[in-house]
């Protein structure tokens, strides 16, 4: 068994046992975080005269005047060689489970009361009956009047324990008894196992949960600058961790959920060894907006361990509207030849619902091509309104045959301060040889030198004759 005593005040009269048997004894135990305290017992194959056997270790301590007990989780052994008594009759061991949850909510937001529940499950042929369950609350803790067993008759409440009998629990099935909490939310809530008890071929068996921690005083939260932003836009996250209970955090990591739009890192450390009572984590960072994000973008979450479980908690889910940038599209024909000036049309669509303002066009990349009229499309945009569009045309000349002609503006806008790059495809096409422009003529003039020729050679012939 390893022990820690990872609370704020020493424990007293400190007693350790191994189902029932007194192993250690202790006077005090400070607390140590760092401290770990080994005990040790030997078995014997004696102990295992049926095919499986259950061990729990049992501590009790006093503190404040108070006797407090807690249990470990369950430890099995299984001996296939003593499956048979010596008389040859195999013992059953009955096939119980037994679970105990209290759900972190992957919201972030702890409701009024706790939810406990504690599921009992036969998983053997066998029909169980009489099985006990024992529960008990942790001092910060109080029962809830909506709890579901309230008046019945097989649950009986006893300060902080809490006893149920099922008088019988079928092969194959399962019961669930339910209970709410009430809390106080300066402090984390740790459940301590929950057990049952039943007898099966005049032997007792204990199973036992794990234990359950509610990190409800350790608190995460994340902000932004804005809810509502075109597609390109900057957010800056704030994320706050703070370790608001009455236990140190360990192995501490606060992430969010957007690392792949991260376009600026944070300057603070998001991993700690441990976090101390009071202590408070902050990290701020840059994220890119983009077509695909949706509300769960915007959430963190702080892992950690508390009370010797790893813990995860999430902070709320932040809405968040992205609106799309403005549409671009780019018109050249598809048929250019060389010297031959054609129509360049760019068309900007407003498809967001308020007005853009200040969008300047300017170039980027312009490759084989002359512009005639630079100052019709190189220009700003004062405003363009929600489902609008504008057309801007000028008239250009493809240079060089046999080659791409490459185009591609760079369009740029304002949005709550920020200056917004509007995503635009480069366009490009092949310019031809225009057949009218470089070679009719050369031939025109060779038919005519030919026709020529021949005129002249017939005269000759005809004086000669």
């Amino acid at each position: 068994l390893e022990l820690r005593n990872i609370g704020s005040r020493s424990a007293y009269s400190v007693s350790i046992s191994l189902n029932g048997t007194l192993v250690k004894e202790f006077d005090s135990l400070p607390p140590d975080l760092d401290d770990i305290i080994k005990v040790s017992t030997n078995i014997s194959n004696f102990d295992l005269l049926i095919n499986r056997q259950n061990y729990v270790w049992d501590i009790v301590w006093t503190e404040l005047g108070e006797e407090k007990c807690v249990y470990s989780n369950q430890l099995t052994i299984t001996d296939d060689y003593n499956m048979q008594t010596p008389g040859g009759v195999l013992i059953d061991v009955p096939d119980l489970t037994i679970e105990k949850t209290s759900l972190i909510p992957i919201d972030g937001i702890w409701e009024d009361v706790l939810e406990v529940e504690i599921k009992v499950t036969n998983n053997g042929d066998v029909n169980l009956t009489d099985i006990a369950v024992l529960d008990t609350l942790p001092s910060n803790v109080d029962l809830h009047t909506s709890s579901d067993f309230i008046n019945s008759p097989l649950v009986s409440v006893s300060g902080k324990s809490i006893t149920a009998l099922i008088p019988i629990l079928t092969s194959k099935n399962s019961t669930i008894l339910r209970y709410n909490l009430t809390y106080d939310g300066s402090e984390n809530v740790i459940l301590p196992p929950a057990r049952i008890m039943v007898t099966y071929n005049n032997n007792d068996f204990i199973f036992l949960t794990k234990s359950n921690v509610l990190p409800i005083a350790v608190h995460i939260s994340k902000t932004i600058d804005i809810t509502e932003a075109l597609t390109g836009y900057n957010f800056t996250m704030f994320i706050e961790f703070e370790n608001r209970g009455d236990l140190m955090l360990h192995d501490v990591s606060v992430k969010g959920n957007d690392d792949v739009y991260i376009v600026i890192e944070g300057a603070d450390w998001d991993e700690r060894s441990t976090l101390a009572v009071g202590g408070v984590m902050k990290n701020e960072y840059v994220i890119s907006s983009s077509d695909d994000v949706d509300r769960n973008l915007l959430q963190a979450r702080g892992e950690f361990i508390l009370a010797g479980q790893s813990v995860r908690i999430f902070t709320e889910q932040i809405p968040i509207t992205i609106i799309k940038s403005p549409v671009i599209t780019i018109d050249i024909p598809k048929n250019i030849f060389d010297n031959q000036e054609v129509d360049l049309v760019i068309t900007i669509s407003n498809p967001s619902n308020f007005t853009i303002n200040s969008m300047a066009i300017s170039p980027d990349v312009i490759n084989n091509m002359i512009i005639l009229d630079e100052e019709e499309i190189f220009s700003t945009i004062q405003s363009l309104s929600k489902g609008d569009s504008i057309e801007l045309t000028s008239k250009i000349i493809g240079i060089s045959p046999g080659q791409e002609l490459q185009f591609k503006p760079l369009i740029e806008h304002f949005h709550l301060g920020q200056t917004i790059n509007v995503p635009v495809d480069e366009f490009s096409v092949f310019v031809s040889e225009e057949l009218r422009n470089r070679y009719i003529p050369s031939l025109s003039i060779a038919f005519a030198l030919m026709f020529a020729l021949l005129y002249f050679s017939n005269k000759l012939v005809i004086r000669k004759d």
